[in-house]
C-alpha cells in the first residue's frame, strides 16, 4: 500500500510542479439538465415496465396456485396493486419532469 501511494505521489508531483494542464473531456457533452433527466427517466420507464410485467406474471402465477387460500389471494392482489402504483409514480415523474423543463426554458 505504501509503495502504491509513493508511486502515485512520484507520478503526480511533477505534473503539479510543472503546471501541467490535464484536460478531461466532458462525458456528457453539452447536454443540459433536461436532456439528462429525460434520458434517465426513459430508462426508468423501460425498467419499470419490465418490472411491472414480471410482477403481474408473478402475481397471476401466485393467484392460480393459491387453491382458494385467502391469504395467498390477498398477497397476489397486493402485488398487482403495488406494481401498478409504482408504475403510476414513474408516469408522474415524467409529467413532473416535463413541467420543470417547460418552466425552465
Amino acid at each position: 500500500m505504501k509503495k502504491l501511494l509513493l508511486s502515485t505521489i512520484l507520478f503526480v508531483a511533477p505534473l503539479i510542479s510543472f503546471g501541467a494542464v490535464i484536460d478531461f473531456p466532458n462525458p456528457l457533452g453539452n447536454a443540459s439538465f433536461g436532456v439528462i433527466l429525460s434520458k434517465v427517466l426513459v430508462i426508468a420507464m423501460w425498467v419499470g415496465g419490465v418490472i411491472l410485467t414480471v410482477l403481474v406474471v408473478w402475481a397471476a402465477y401466485t393467484l392460480m396456485l393459491s387453491k382458494g387460500d385467502p391469504g395467498e389471494i390477498k398477497k397476489a392482489k397486493a402485488t398487482i396493486l403495488y406494481g401498478i402504483i409504482g408504475y403510476v409514480i414513474l408516469l408522474f415523474a415524467e409529467a413532473i419532469r416535463r413541467i420543470i423543463v417547460n418552466l425552465l426554458t
